[in-house]
């Protein structure tokens, strides 16, 4: 019998501008990140209607332990400004691993974000229905993250957001596009069924 393993790595980057803070030997990284997923998850289902269960494993990691899963798993990393990543494992259509990593080092509000678009790329693996371009993809976990950054009031992290001007600011701006001109709803419509 054989089985299909499938591997799906999705990273987030952070500007380096923003990535002072927490200490790489802070004990409660650990504590304040999972306290986060959980927070990003209620307003992800209370919101929006998206429900991740079960909640992907948390880990918090140094900068070069998440280089070096993202350097195991893809063809190629976002480099030195990799601030986490959503690592999902299947055999068959059975998910056997879900997993974010998220670094340690960074800003409470910038770590909120970076577990919040990561939760968002655990829900694209669950919900999407077809293959998307990787502006699309990351557009939509960046997305996600820019509205629950919105509804706990971190105008500071919402405008950094905005300011991007990589595929990750891009996409934003075109989901934001769609909401405007369509609702919420129709942001996870299409970030369910958009192809390209």
């Amino acid at each position: 019998m054989s089985f299909l393993l499938l591997w799906f790595v999705f990273a987030t980057t952070v500007p380096v501008a923003a990535q002072e803070g927490w200490s790489d030997d802070d004990s409660g990284g650990y504590t304040d990140a999972q306290s986060m997923l959980t927070q990003a998850a209620h307003i992800f289902a209370t919101r929006f209607n998206m429900r991740v269960y079960p909640l992907p494993t948390l880990k918090v990691v140094s900068r070069e332990e998440l280089r070096a899963v993202a350097s195991r798993i893809s063809r190629g990393t976002a480099g030195g400004n990799l601030a986490g990543l959503y690592r999902t494992e299947y055999r068959g259509r059975t998910k056997t691993l879900s997993e974010i990593y998220v670094v340690t080092g960074l800003p409470e509000s910038t770590t909120m974000a970076v577990v919040a678009h990561e939760l968002a790329h655990a829900w694209q693996a669950d919900n999407r229905r077809g293959g998307t371009s990787t502006e699309l993809h990351e557009g939509f976990a960046e997305w996600a993250a820019y509205k629950v950054m919105e509804s706990l009031g971190e105008t500071g992290e919402v405008q950094r957001m905005l300011r991007r001007t990589d595929l990750y600011g891009r996409g934003l701006r075109r989901m934001l596009a769609i909401e405007r001109s369509y609702g919420t709803q129709a942001v996870i419509r299409y970030a369910r069924n958009a192809r390209g």
